[in-house]
Formats: C-alpha cells, sequence, structure tokens
C-alpha cells in the first residue's frame, strides 16, 4: 500500500513534530508500506530526498499567517502542491498532520477519491484563541475550516478528544503516542558515567509550563542528600552542586543521555499555562514514552492524559501541580529503594513493548 504523508510546516529531520511524523513513517514502511513525505523545506536540505528508503519531499513554508494575503499564497500552495504529488505519487491513503487552516491534502486527496485519515495533535483554533494569537472573526473563520475539513476525513486521529470536537464521533480515533523502542533500547544503551549518582532526569524544551521551576525548588529542597543529581537537557542554566544543564543536545543522543538516569521527570504546570488551565491536559509527549521504554521509573504531573498513563507506584508516581514537595517526596521513594525503582522501570519497558511501539500504533491508524 502506498501512503503520501502531509506535514506541510514540520521539517524533516528535527525535534518535536518532526521526530513525530518521521517515527509514524518509518512504522508505517515497517508493516511495508511504501512512503512519501511531503515536508516543510529549511533551506539546508535537498528538496527531494531519501530517508531510510523513505522518500521526501520538502515546500518552502515560511510566510507570516497574520497577513490574508500570505494566507492566501499559503492555500494556493497547499493545493497545487497535493494535487501534483498525489497525482504523481498514486497513494491508496493520503495522512495528513493538520494544523490551523490545514488539511489541504486530505480534501484533495478526498475529491480524487483516495482515503484520507487527518492528525490532529494540539487544539489548533482553541489554544491560539485562548492565547489570543487569532482574533475572534480568525476564531470563528478557522472553526468553521476545520468543520469542513474534518467532514471530508474518512478517519481522524488523536490523542484527546478535546481537539476534535468539530468531528462526528465515528470518525475519531483516540491513540497515544508511541516510541521506537529499538532505538529507546535499555539491552543496546548502559549506563556510563554519573555512577556514584541517583540521577533525577528532565528532557524538553524550557518553556514556563514544562515545570521546570518545580523541579528546581524540588532540586534546593534535597541538597543534603550529597547523591542526588538533577540533570536537565534541552536548556541552559546555572550549574550547582546538585544540577547540571546539558543545553541543546541532538536527538541521537537523548537515548544515552537516558540511560545515564535513574528517574526521570515530566511535571507540566497545567495550572498558569492558560490553554491547559481551560481545556485540561490534553498532550501525549513523546518524552514521557521514551522514558518508559529505557525501562525508567517515571514522576508526572497528576493532570489528564497522564493520569491514564501513569500509575502510582506500578510505572511511576504522579504528583499534585507545581507542588515540589509531593515531587520531593517521590523522588526520595525512589532514591531509598533501588528495589522499587528497577521493578518500576522494568515495567514500563514491558508496557511500552505491549502498547506503545511505533509499529504497534501504526496498525492501529490503519486498522
Amino acid at each position: 500500500m502506498k501512503i503520501l504523508h502531509f506535514t506541510w510546516d514540520t521539517p524533516i529531520p528535527g525535534l518535536g513534530g518532526s521526530t513525530h511524523e518521521l517515527s509514524i513513517a518509518r512504522a508505517f514502511q515497517k508493516l511495508g508500506n511504501e512512503i512519501r513525505i511531503v515536508c516543510e523545506w529549511n533551506n539546508e536540505e535537498s528538496v527531494k530526498d531519501v530517508l531510510d528508503g523513505i522518500e521526501v519531499r520538502r515546500v518552502y513554508w515560511r510566510i507570516s499567517s497574520k497577513n490574508w494575503l500570505n494566507m492566501l499564497v499559503l492555500f494556493l500552495k497547499s493545493v497545487t502542491n497535493s494535487v501534483y504529488q498525489i497525482n504523481n505519487f498514486s497513494p491508496d491513503i493520503v495522512y495528513e498532520r493538520y494544523r490551523i487552516f490545514g488539511g489541504v491534502g486530505a480534501v484533495i486527496g478526498k475529491l480524487l477519491g483516495k482515503k484520507t485519515i487527518l492528525e490532529v495533535n494540539d487544539p489548533t483554533v482553541d489554544a491560539p484563541y485562548i492565547e489570543k494569537r487569532i482574533s475572534f472573526t480568525m476564531m470563528i473563520l478557522a472553526s468553521i475550516w476545520e468543520y469542513c475539513v474534518f467532514k471530508f476525513a474518512d478517519k481522524i486521529i488523536t490523542h484527546d478528544k478535546i481537539m476534535t470536537k468539530r468531528a462526528s464521533p465515528k470518525k475519531v480515533r483516540v491513540l497515544t503516542n508511541g516510541v521506537d523502542t529499538e532505538l529507546f533500547n535499555p539491552e543496546k544503551l548502559k549506563r556510563d558515567n554519573l555512577n556514584d549518582k541517583f540521577v533525577c532526569l528532565f528532557v524538553g524544551t524550557f518553556a514556563k509550563w514544562q515545570g521546570v521551576e518545580t523541579i528546581l525548588k524540588a532540586a534546593e529542597k534535597l541538597k543534603k542528600y550529597k547523591k542526588i543529581l538533577f540533570v536537565f537537557a534541552g536548556g541552559t542554566g546555572e550549574n550547582s552542586e546538585n544540577t547540571r544543564f546539558l543545553g541543546r543536545v541532538n536527538y541521537n543522543k537523548i537515548p544515552q543521555i537516558i540511560a545515564d538516569s535513574d528517574v526521570c521527570l515530566y511535571v507540566p504546570d497545567t495550572e498558569n499555562y492558560e490553554p491547559m488551565k481551560r481545556l485540561g491536559f490534553y498532550f501525549s509527549p513523546l518524552k514521557l514514552f521514551e522514558y518508559m521504554s529505557m525501562a525508567k521509573p517515571v514522576i508526572v504531573t497528576d493532570a489528564g492524559n497522564l493520569q491514564k498513563l501513569v500509575k502510582n507506584g506500578i510505572n511511576g508516581f504522579r504528583v499534585k501541580t507545581n507542588d515540589d514537595e509531593d515531587l520531593v517526596k517521590c523522588v526520595l521513594k525512589l532514591y531509598k529503594s533501588k528495589r522499587l525503582t528497577k521493578k518500576i522501570g522494568e515495567t514500563n519497558r514491558d508496557i511500552c513493548l505491549e502498547k506503545y511501539d511505533w509499529v504497534s500504533i501504526a496498525e492501529r491508524i490503519l486498522k
């Protein structure tokens, strides 16, 4: 089967969304499908490329969406490129990562008789409106457009129904993100440094809602435990006796960084980030599955999807939002029990192999 995968404003290779889309494409390929990705051109990669046997076609996409004329240009580029790619590749399925005023590839695909699947990763209209990044008029138009695009899709994949409230429930399939369990494999990567430390790891951006401040407060309260070290990958800060900042790191180094840790943290601030405060925690964070696949216990905020993914004492612990005291207690539970740390980590690895490998997710997407 041939799958044409549109992810217009995501450069590949890259981080975040790029990792997500390339991982899905690789999983589709492992299932025996022929894949072509249409993604953003970042002026560095070639327009035509092949990555791991996957065709990649890049389109220049950096035009401001604040100007109506520029939005029209983007729309026309989407239409012309969609028509060309569909006719040139002749796919059985058109798969598209949805964005605000997106979905053109799926619409054109449906009009040309193809099966269409939309992937919706965030509240593409509601979140920017809550943050006042788009006007009321723009929100209304984007909502109408989204409703129409969802009508054209045969299937809509999301990890929280709040993102697909304008779609028919019959079309919506709620699935988590996944992980490459071969890349994030604890049997292939052994701990090679920091052996005398109990390492609490955070990987991610340092956006305000990521909860870094809560982790730093917990670190301050745990200074008397000389063997506990907090490591941060993805941003910069001032190193101290029990904190270490690695800065931005290449994605291919992340598996080893996780291997060098004892417990992994994901404690987003869901109270002070307005979209999450109103809509709830709606993400399905890749880093969480990467932590788990590396057989690490996880400590997460007790919110939204995280409540389903992490069960207290089974595969990690949940803490109250912005509660550094709660975080301290959970870190100490694991620090004081190697047996519990090992048991929870092994449980996470088993869960990922059973439920969260990207190939398993891809099978459910195409089912």
